[in-house]
């Protein structure tokens, strides 16, 4: 004996039972009969009615990048134009600028040409732009370079604003003529060298650094005028200068 199940009720009977002590049903005919399996319909999924589909997704992006594209470009035209409109003003004044300078060069070219053709022309011109030439004077300086008592000889070099202008003798009085013009000049008198007359010789040079070897005197040149000095050494060979 075996154990089956009821094809109606599914409960566990002996298959020689003549019908299901359960429900009741044959159980010997149920056997010739094949038995049939029930069918059942899987429920559909409700369906969304809203739902995004997954291929229109990548479209939305791509959109989206291009509206960022778009935007870009028109920031970069926008700001081209902001530029253009500040520099344009600009370069068109420096171009008017140059113009106008080159006119003018070409003006003052074609006026030396003409200038150098008319001689009276171009010396009035000059005439109108030179500066005023400053007054001068003429002046004199007498200088008496005294005779050293101890027979020691020397002599001067004098300089008129830094320039000499003559080296004067040992025991003489000169005189010596200069154009200055208005204002305040300088006279220097420096020791050119000293030579001893005797058995011994020596030679004292000017020196920058020692103010025993030279002496400056201001003169005021406001007319035409003589100034006069007096030039010796001392017993130390110092240049002395007196004016008179």
């Amino acid at each position: 004996m075996a154990l089956i199940s009821c094809p109606n009720c599914g409960k566990t009977v002996s298959d020689k039972a003549a019908a299901c002590p359960h429900c009741g049903t044959p159980i010997a005919q149920a056997q010739n009969t094949p038995a049939q399996q029930p069918v059942y319909n899987a429920p559909s999924a409700p369906s969304t009615p809203n739902a995004p589909s997954t291929p229109n997704a990548p479209k939305k992006k791509h959109k989206g990048i291009v509206a960022v594209i778009i935007i870009i470009v028109i920031v970069f035209i926008v700001v081209i134009s902001v530029i253009a409109s500040l520099l344009v003003p600009t370069l068109v004044h420096m171009v008017e600028r140059s113009k106008s300078m080159a006119g003018a060069n070409g003006s003052a070219a074609v006026g030396i040409t003409h200038q150098s053709n008319n001689s009276d022309e171009n010396s009035q011109a000059v005439n109108s732009v030179a500066p005023p030439q400053e007054k001068t004077y003429n002046i004199t300086l007498n200088v008496d370079c005294r005779q050293n008592i101890a027979m020691n000889e020397y002599k001067v070099d004098i300089l008129v604003d830094g320039k000499n202008i003559a080296t004067h003798p040992h025991g003489e009085a000169k005189s010596y003529k200069r154009t200055l013009t208005e204002g305040t000049h300088e006279i220097e008198f420096r020791i050119n060298g000293l030579e001893h007359d005797g058995l011994f010789s020596m030679k004292e040079i000017y020196d920058a650094d020692d103010e025993s070897t030279f002496r400056k005197i201001y003169i005021d040149v406001t007319e035409d005028g003589e100034f006069s000095y007096y030039v010796k050494l001392t017993k130390n060979n110092s240049i002395e200068v007196i004016p008179q």
